[in-house]
């Protein structure tokens, strides 16, 4: 949440020390740059605001506005008064600064929003992992520390490059409703994130990528058949997708690769160029698995 001003945790790594299969200590000079992927947290003051929207003009735009700005797209069906489904899209934001710098960030960029100092609610940084994970503003960071059983899930990713039309954002948002209860997440990069040139750490989605994407369905029923209903139709929605994202190859994060992605269908023919022959998407991602 704070790459656009800060870039990624590994971006950020000053030292570690690690003990290797021989018990010899190594640090960031004697260690291969393979190692690197982890950085302590810390705590800096944010500013948090949430706003319902039904339009996706305003992301057009985030990825070039002010690096103390984050702000995330939530699109997700929900029921009407009526009960009837319809699409409810929530911009979910965090400015990294003071409550007068957040206004004037908002009214030259987003005058739109009408933000009013009211909708803003100032926290920790600690404090805004619940926000993002939709927990309740003022509940007590020991919520953490609980182990809570969650329901099945699947998800995938994409990337962003090119802006993705209005009128286009209005045939996904049906698309949604076609489905069970899907969750697509949209996050722009920029600031930082442009600066760093991507090969620098197995992280290539830099200058050129406007935001990621994730897709995400979640079912209670514990049966094959409903995994395989709602794993399928993601797919589909996956599909769908397709001359919105980047391409040539498909980029895609690490943690959000498909199922079969890479998949080696000959037992007797198990090689790279066999693996990435659906659509081409393992070239991004090799090249974090390689670095």
């Amino acid at each position: 949440m704070m790459m656009r001003k800060y870039g990624l945790a590994a971006d950020n790594v000053i030292d570690a020390r690690i003990v290797d299969a021989n018990g010899k200590i190594l640090d960031r000079k004697s260690m291969r740059k393979i190692y690197f992927g982890q950085l302590e947290g810390v705590g800096v003051e944010v500013l948090v605001g949430r706003i319902l929207l039904t339009n996706g003009s305003t992301f057009h735009s985030s990825h070039n506005v002010s690096r103390d700005l984050f702000i995330r797209v939530r699109i997700q069906p929900v029921l009407n008064e009526s009960g009837n489904k319809t699409i409810e899209v929530t911009f979910n934001s965090m400015f990294l600064g003071n409550v007068d710098k957040l206004m004037e960030t908002i009214l030259d960029g987003f005058p739109e929003l009408g933000l009013q100092e009211t909708d803003r609610c100032e926290m920790s940084w600690i404090k805004t992992v619940l926000y993002f994970d939709n927990y309740t503003i003022g509940r007590s960071i020991d919520v953490l520390k609980e182990t809570i059983p969650l329901p099945k899930s699947y998800s995938i990713g994409d990337y962003v490059k090119e802006l993705i039309p209005e009128e286009k954002l209005e045939e996904i948002w049906k698309w949604c409703l076609e489905g069970g209860w899907p969750i697509i997440v949209m996050e722009p990069h920029g600031g930082k994130m442009h600066e760093i040139d991507d090969t620098i750490i197995a992280y290539p989605h830099r200058k050129g990528y406007l935001y990621n994407i994730t897709y995400t369905e979640s079912w209670e029923d514990d049966n094959i058949e409903a995994s395989e209903k709602h794993i399928s139709w993601m797919r589909k929605m996956y599909e769908k997708m397709t001359p919105y994202v980047a391409k040539n190859p498909r980029a895609a994060y690490v943690n959000y690769r498909d199922l079969d992605l890479g998949e080696n269908d000959n037992v007797d023919n198990e090689s790279y160029l066999n693996a990435m022959k659906p659509g081409n998407i393992l070239v991004t991602i090799l090249r974090g698995w390689l670095w």
